[in-house]
């Protein structure tokens, strides 16, 4: 369950809206997601269906994983204590 999670991850990409033909505040959608599929070590753009057929998963199980996903966090360096 693990592997299909990280491969989900790994090969769905989130982006925002590219254009929109109405007004901004009416839509809801604010972002897509983006399916690929690594072919001869090549990523390679392909359709939700596709992907969903191809990786025997469901759409309410891709949605959790985009939707779970932790962002990654940047730290600072810590500060370098003087030693005396």
């Amino acid at each position: 369950m693990e592997s299909q999670r990280q491969l989900v991850l790994k090969c769905v990409t989130k982006k925002p809206v590219g254009q929109r033909t109405t007004n901004a505040s009416s839509s809801r959608r604010q972002n897509v997601l983006c399916y690929t599929l690594e072919v001869n070590s090549t990523c390679k753009k392909v359709c939700k269906k596709i992907f969903l057929a191809i990786l025997g998963l469901g759409e309410k199980f891709v949605a959790g994983c985009v939707k779970k996903k932790k962002p990654i966090l940047e730290l600072e360096p810590l500060a370098e204590i003087e030693e005396t």
